[in-house]
């Protein structure tokens, strides 16, 4: 399978292209032609449209030509479109990805703008990486000084340089060396990749800095409609942590800081220092090196945790799109559909070049004037407008439900248990109470007053509690329904008669009962009444 993928127009051709591909047997350049189809007679159908119009293929059209299908298929993206002619609905990612996560940094010079970014005046004073596959960790350091020695520390590679050039000889070279397809970072989309690229691009030439890409091919693309992945390294997919992050983990974080992310989810803090980090950097070079690595090893335990990295190449195989296309869902959407429908041998449709509104057909937004005055109940649906964007911000899957369900199971057998438990207690207490009645030594008194406290403390009013809180906990589910309502009724009613069983408690032990022994028979047959009324109810749910 693919690994990458970068697409050249051939000059002066009309729609054909030079496809540079990296796979997982090896780097070739592929000529694709792009194409379409265009509605036609019966007679010289060769394919069928999703409404099963006749069409036939065509490579040649312009503006004018009408009835094209599948001509404008993603946006223009061609390498979709020729993944999906070469994979079709394989979608097993590669296996022999090369990962290396990285991180920079730099002297502190001032507002990380895209402007600074795009000037880079600020030395470069280390980049630290760690190959995955190789299980490999090195650093360079920029070292005018000669105070760091070279070597392998505690199975990482050290490697001081004395001029910044030198530095990005180091990097470049090793990078040559191990050639990544994947730079994992953080924040790397906007900072580290651009300033990486324009520092050395500033600094030693444009030539030098295309050595980042393996066919020496940069792409500085527009800010207003990249702003947070300006350069695009051709062969190399940059993957942002952070943005992979608020893709997929569907909730808002207090701070997308690494340091926060890093505690929270991994236990994994960053190096703490005095003052800047300029001055660490001039005043303990040691303790430097070490917080570059751990933001970098910050990275690993994170992936290991979210496999944020597998995830987006799946996706991206199901797609047929580039792995960084992922940020955007239309992108990973209609390569899937296209692909699964292509199989089907159906074509999919161009896109409407005349947006849907009312005057062309559609009615919009149904608005309608309310009825004044106050209801009981009130119900809004708008059943068209559960976009794919609720199901994410909600999390809504079977997964999700199922581990719902399961919840819900286990708050109703505990509920169910601690019920057991209660009424046993209701059962058996005014029972106690009956031979209490009628007992009339000191130590059969004694004996009945140790046997009611206990149960009524260690017994029925724990499990009154909870069955109360597994009760309320079950509502999420059930709703509060009018039935529900009439059962909670009821088992305030019980709560009363267990408060009063704790009255009747306390005037034996200080001898003053006055109810007699055929009182509390009667009084023993109320919690009967209550448990069939609540049975009755949770199964029949009369309304």
């Amino acid at each position: 399978m693919y690994k990458n993928c970068y697409v050249i127009k051939k000059p002066d051709v009309w729609n054909v292209y030079d496809v540079h591909l990296w796979t997982d047997e090896g780097y070739t350049v592929e000529e694709f032609q792009n194409y379409g189809y265009q509605e036609c007679d019966e007679y010289h159908a060769t394919h069928r449209g999703l409404k099963d119009e006749p069409l036939k293929k065509v490579y040649n059209w312009g503006r004018e030509t009408q009835g094209l299908h599948y001509a404008d298929h993603t946006r223009g993206n061609v390498h979709t479109k020729f993944l999906i002619d070469k994979y079709g609905t394989n979608d097993e990612p590669s296996v022999t990805h090369r990962e290396v996560f990285f991180d920079i940094e730099i002297e502190i010079g001032g507002a990380l703008t895209p402007e600074y970014i795009q000037q880079a005046p600020m030395p470069i004073t280390s980049i630290a990486w760690w190959d995955k596959q190789a299980d490999e960790w090195a650093i360079v350091i920029l070292d005018k000084t000669g105070e760091i020695k070279a070597g392998i520390q505690d199975g990482r590679e050290i490697i001081p340089v004395k001029r910044e050039n030198d530095l990005i000889d180091v990097f470049l070279s090793r990078m040559e060396a191990i050639q990544p397809d994947i730079l994992v970072g953080y924040n790397s989309d906007y900072f580290d990749i651009p300033y990486i690229y324009y520092r050395i691009k500033n600094r030693l030439g444009e030539r030098t800095a295309k050595r980042l890409s393996p066919i020496r091919i940069v792409e500085e693309r527009d800010k207003r409609w990249y702003p947070d992945q300006p350069i695009r390294i051709a062969g190399v997919t940059s993957l942002d942590y952070m943005r992979l992050h608020k893709k997929y983990s569907f909730q808002q974080e207090p701070s997308m800081k690494l340091d926060f992310l890093g505690e929270k989810y991994v236990g994994q803090k960053k190096i703490e220092y005095d003052g800047s980090l300029d001055r660490l950097f001039a005043e303990d070079k040691q303790k430097f090196i070490e917080y570059n690595f751990v933001d970098v090893l910050i990275l690993k335990k994170l992936d290991e945790k979210f496999k944020y990295l597998d995830l987006t190449k799946n996706i991206s195989h199901k797609g047929k799109c580039l792995y960084e296309e992922v940020y955007q869902s239309s992108r990973t959407q209609d390569g899937a559909i296209s692909a699964y429908l292509l199989g089907e041998d159906i074509i999919p449709p161009n896109k409407d070049p005349n947006p849907i509104t009312k005057e062309n057909g559609y009615a919009g937004g149904y608005l309608f004037c309310p009825k004044t005055g106050i209801f009981n109940y009130m119900f809004d649906e708008d059943l068209t407008s559960l976009y794919p964007s609720i199901i994410m911000s909600l999390n809504i899957g079977k997964e999700t439900f199922k581990g719902r369900i399961i919840n819900m199971l286990w708050y109703k057998t505990l509920h169910i248990i601690f019920m057991v438990t209660w009424f046993a207690g209701l059962f058996y207490l005014p029972r106690l109470f009956v031979y209490h009645a009628l007992s009339e030594d000191k130590i059969s008194h004694d004996r009945f007053v140790i046997m009611e406290r206990k149960l009524y403390w260690g017994i029925m009013t724990p499990g009154a509690i909870l069955t109360i809180l597994f009760g309320i906990l079950l509502i999420e589910y059930h709703g509060f329904s009018l039935w529900l309502k009439a059962k909670v009724f009821l088992v305030f009613l019980l709560v009363i008669y267990h408060l009063w069983c704790g009255q009747i408690l306390k005037s034996f032990k200080l001898g003053n009962n006055t109810k007699s022994h055929v009182w509390f028979r009667v009084f023993n047959e109320v919690p009967v009444i209550f448990l069939v009324a609540i049975i009755y109810l949770v199964v029949f749910k009369p309304f």
